[in-house]
């Protein structure tokens, strides 16, 4: 594993946009050197800042570059790394067509696409309503201040028909789980799910923001979803 000293230009004032050209351009001479030494038949970018330096260090050193755009709406790197890429692959239809973007879906981790049929899930489960709530791997702060306020507010006094599973981020899981408590939801708050297969097989509905990753896993296990 090679780490890149690299960061967002976007959206961070002029101090912040001219330290993230400055990491972009030891970035790229670093990926320059990596190329150099491990001398790969083909670099793969999925998007973000992060890959720009790649992308652009394979154009110059002449390696076969492929990129994969997850989003319906492209990313503005791969936007510029679609001029320079030997094939564009894309995670919904219609995407970078200009670029001849060619549709294959968006990658399913084999755990995840290895789930039980939701027929067979649920056809012997009884017993409350099993929520599970994922914010991202930093949680989502919208999500942790009001979901347990919300949730109690419509149980009323039926707090014994919900379990939920909550995933808060390293910073909120006391105060999230206290706010859950202060309502009677029996919750069980976490900053981070290693076993997210696992806990989608486990969910009756997931509550969880509308990354295009997270909407690919949901559909291919099975569950009914609430997208933010």
């Amino acid at each position: 594993l090679h780490c890149l000293s690299v960061r967002g230009i976007r959206g961070k004032g002029l101090l912040g946009k001219v330290k993230g050209a400055v990491a972009l351009l030891l970035a790229l001479g670093q990926v320059i050197w990596l190329i150099k030494r491990l001398k790969p038949v083909l670099v793969v970018g999925m998007g973000g800042f992060a890959s720009g330096p790649g992308g652009l260090a394979a154009w110059l050193c002449r390696v076969p570059l492929l990129i994969h755009e997850q989003n319906s709406i492209p990313g503005v790197t791969n936007k510029i790394l679609a001029r320079f890429a030997k094939r564009v692959l894309t995670g919904f239809p219609n995407v970078l067509v200009q670029h001849a973007g060619i549709y294959v879906g968006n990658p399913i981790r084999q755990e995840i696409a290895s789930i039980i049929p939701p027929v067979e899930r649920y056809s012997q489960r009884d017993g409350p309503m099993r929520i599970l709530v994922v914010g991202g791997s930093l949680g989502a702060r919208t999500l942790n201040e009001l979901l347990p306020q919300a949730l109690g507010n419509l149980l009323g006094q039926n707090q014994e028909k919900l379990v939920v599973r909550h995933q808060t981020g390293k910073e909120n899981v006391t105060a999230v789980q206290q706010a859950y408590n202060a309502v009677n939801i029996s919750a069980e708050v976490q900053p981070f799910i290693k076993n997210i297969a696992e806990a989608y097989a486990w969910a009756d509905l997931v509550i969880c923001r509308s990354r295009a990753l997270t909407v690919a896993e949901v559909a291919a296990v099975g569950v009914a979803a609430l997208f933010v």
